[in-house]
């Protein structure tokens, strides 16, 4: 009878490392492809399966906040913060200045801000913080932010 045909039998080593490569290859891309369906698409859970989730808590502490002037009339002219600071864009200000992180940073940012537009100026703030379930509201435009000399300290 003889030896069952295989089709790597008459490769020379070369070709069988190719093969063996590319069966390792295919193998790799089949799971990387076809696993995240196993929970999305069949809902089932596996120990060896994890599910797949884009971005999990990265931008969590962000706050996005626009900032505006209130002209003696009540409406609300939007204000670049950039500018105000001295900077030609968001690319040329630091970190610190463009990302805004929590409450905090908030405070400082506005309060940099009120600085820089004098005591005259009537600044106005609508923020939201990101977290882990969605957005936070921390500032309306219809009041206007607490500066330091507004706070009662002990």
């Amino acid at each position: 009878m003889g030896r069952p045909h295989s089709r790597c039998q008459g490769l020379a080593p070369s070709d069988r490392r190719a093969w063996g490569r590319a069966a390792a290859f295919v193998l790799i891309a089949g799971w990387i492809l076809l696993s995240p369906a196993y929970v999305q698409i069949l809902g089932r859970r596996s120990r060896f399966v994890r599910p797949w989730v884009m971005f999990r808590g990265s931008g969590v502490g962000l706050v996005d906040a626009e900032f505006y002037l209130r002209q003696p009339d009540g409406t609300l002219v939007p204000l670049d913060r950039f500018a105000t600071l001295g900077y030609a864009g968001p690319s040329s200000a630091p970190d610190e200045v463009r990302r805004i992180r929590g409450e905090e940073g908030l405070r400082q940012a506005t309060q940099s801000l009120a600085e820089a537009l004098g005591t005259d100026a009537d600044l106005r703030v609508r923020a939201r913080l990101a977290g882990r379930r969605g957005w936070v509201p921390l500032a309306d435009p219809s009041r206007p932010p607490e500066r330091d000399s507004d706070r009662s300290g002990p």
